[in-house]
């Protein structure tokens, strides 16, 4: 038997008759302010749940399904999350700081504000997501950015080697020493160490 408390007060908020959450239906849960620092949730499913100011530290969320679920100001720093499905999740001001995400699923999720400094976003399909977000120093090698917003956002240090970037918005966009090599945009790939003559191609997008 697992109970899951709230971080802060410990009051228990749910109780699971099961000595695993991985592979659990908890579907549409109600469970704002959860601590699930450290826990195995491989495989659970967490669609449309209430996860907002929950802990997820050092979680492993591995091929969790959390579609449509909300994560706003949820802590998920050090967490695994291989293969999650975060399709058209809603989670502004979230912390993913170093989190391990390659193959994850963000199609049309919201991460406004959001911190993933340092996460692992491999392989990740990031299309059409809002992500005006910090990724200092992320890895997004290969990565699906097409028509995702990163208005503003903070790449500076981090890696897009071999990323999809067409029709992405990129105005405002800090990228200092990113690593473009073999990246792509409307106009194909992205020549890096060219000579620019007026603006970098990133401000071309509005």
């Amino acid at each position: 038997m697992i109970e899951i408390r709230h971080k802060e007060s410990r009051e228990v908020l749910l109780v699971v008759d099961s000595d695993t959450l991985s592979g659990q239906k908890l579907a549409g849960s109600h469970l704002p302010e959860a601590n699930f620092a450290g826990m195995n949730l491989e495989g659970c499913d967490l669609r449309s749940a209430d996860l907002r100011f929950c802990d997820f530290s050092g979680a492993n969320l591995s091929g969790a399904n959390l579609h449509s679920a909300s994560l706003g100001n949820a802590t998920l720093d050090d967490a695994v999350m291989v293969g999650i499905d975060l399709t058209d999740s809603l989670m502004p001001s979230a912390s993913f700081c170093r989190a391990t995400m390659t193959r994850a699923v963000l199609r049309y999720a919201r991460l406004p504000e959001s911190d993933l400094s340092h996460a692992n976003l491999t392989d990740a399909d990031m299309s059409m997501a809002d992500l005006r977000c910090v990724f200092l120093g992320t890895i997004l090698v290969n990565a699906d950015l097409r028509a995702s917003d990163l208005t503003g956002a903070d790449l500076r240090n981090a890696n897009l080697a071999g990323a999809n970037l067409t029709n992405a918005k990129l105005f405002g966009a800090r990228m200092a020493h990113a690593e473009l090599e073999g990246a792509t945009d409307r106009r194909g790939t992205i020549r890096t160490g060219h000579r620019r003559t007026k603006r970098p191609w990133w401000q071309f997008w509005g």
